[in-house]
């Protein structure tokens, strides 16, 4: 026996088995650690791939915006002409009416009719970059049979920036008429604000389908971030057929005051 537990004793600590032993847990530790390498990988490319997508919407809403200020400068600069202007044309007027020509009297009003009609806003809110972007979203929105309500005034000064301004309402509006057009029947949009002391509420709300809320999206996350700049908060509710957005700003805080935090 004693011979035996020897000799077995020998085999369990002979340097072959050790070696063999060995070898098989550095190759499943080197296996561990490729697998966690290529969930670090992974990890890191969808990261990259969220990133891109993320800069990529955001430089397009750059340019919108861009886009819309210089549209809202050039059409406040032409109606700062016509009002100039204005005087002008009333002593023509006035002399054609004097003169008992009724025809051409008729003829030009119906010209500064035409003139004052493509200088006028389908919303007036009291900045003239909404006024733009809300003209230009809700003529799309009609386009496809979706009715719009905006009761809406921005106080002066605002204290957000046109820029965020622009987020705010790019945004919404582009998630408010996408998920009228995914329906049918009635679909409606409605806008709205309200002020609340050193704060501003805006509210949008649109019909949507039965499916529940899609994730967060860039849009929605945007705007959260503005909220957050301007010390507030954005609230999402969706109840049956229609969704809300409710977007709390801080107007007594001054843009050049505030720092955006780096994430």
């Amino acid at each position: 026996m004693q011979t035996s537990y020897t000799q077995i004793y020998y085999d369990v600590l002979s340097p072959a088995l050790l070696l063999e032993h060995t070898a098989l847990l550095f190759l499943q530790a080197l296996g561990l650690g490729a697998l966690l390498c290529t969930l670090y990988a992974y990890r890191h490319l969808c990261r990259s791939l969220q990133t891109k997508a993320e800069m990529q919407s955001l430089s397009q809403a750059v340019q919108a915006q861009k886009i819309y200020i210089a549209e809202a400068q050039t059409r406040y600069e032409q109606t700062k002409a016509f009002r100039h202007d204005i005087k002008n044309h009333l002593s023509v007027l006035s002399a054609l009416l004097n003169n008992n020509k009724l025809e051409e009297s008729k003829a030009y009003l119906q010209k500064l009719e035409t003139v004052s009609t493509t200088l006028s806003f389908p919303c007036q809110t009291g900045n003239s970059v909404v006024d733009i972007l809300l003209g230009e979203k809700l003529k799309m929105a009609k386009a496809d049979g979706i009715t719009a309500e905006v009761s809406l005034f921005l106080p002066t000064p605002c204290g957000i920036d046109d820029f965020d301004l622009c987020v705010i309402f790019a945004n919404a509006l582009d998630n408010a008429i996408s998920a009228c057009q995914s329906i049918e029947g009635v679909r409606s949009i409605r806008i709205s604000g309200e002020r609340q002391g050193d704060f501003y509420m805006l509210a949008f709300e649109n019909t949507c389908s039965d499916n529940p809320l899609p994730p967060t999206g860039t849009g929605l996350s945007n705007i959260r971030a503005v909220a957050e700049k301007y010390h507030g908060a954005m609230l999402t509710e969706k109840i049956e057929r229609r969704f809300s957005l409710n977007v709390l700003l801080n107007i007594s805080i001054h843009p050049e005051s505030i720092s955006i935090q780096k994430p």
